[in-house]
């Protein structure tokens, strides 16, 4: 017959529940990353962190990585209807389109998309896109993460109002 425990010190009492609380958060920092998502994003997996797998790009900031499309966060490019859309898509075709490329996803959605980071060959798909002059560092999302990549000539393209610091 299992009996309750009774502590007689409640600094004991403390320490039991310290290591139980531990024990909890171990278990949820070494649950594994989903290395296959589906294309739902409403069917993902909350601990949806990183995915490696081909890539086709939609436009140029919106990657179909394996089944799973990914917003990259912290770009702002043009749709494809607008200035310089196009570019930025025929861009993003020729420099990912049949590659595998590693995307970390930081757990937000935007429409039907995960956002996150990819990366081709170690170096950041959006950072490319933007040293080419094809789009916008998005300040209110990359924290000027790739203001420095920022060419003269991108400043004619629009830089969407949520994109501005509030």
């Amino acid at each position: 017959m299992i009996r309750r425990l009774r502590f007689r010190h409640k600094t004991i009492r403390q320490i039991v529940l310290a290591v139980l609380f531990a024990l909890v958060l171990a278990f949820f920092e070494l649950s594994p990353s989903v290395e296959d998502a589906s294309e739902d994003v409403r069917d993902a997996p909350s601990n949806a962190s990183v995915i490696t797998a081909e890539v086709s790009a939609i436009d140029g900031d919106t990657l179909r990585v394996g089944d799973v499309k990914v917003r990259l966060a912290g770009l702002a490019a043009p749709e494809k209807h607008e200035p310089g859309g196009a570019e930025a898509t025929e861009f993003m075709q020729r420099k990912l389109n049949g590659r595998v490329v590693r995307c970390e996803l930081d757990g937000e959605k935007s429409y039907d998309r995960l956002v996150g980071r990819c990366y081709l060959d170690g170096a950041d798909v959006a950072a490319l896109l933007v040293s080419e002059g094809l789009a916008r560092d998005c300040p209110r999302y990359s924290g000027g993460r790739y203001s420095a990549f920022e060419r003269a000539e991108a400043a004619i393209l629009p830089l969407p109002g949520y994109c501005r610091p509030r």
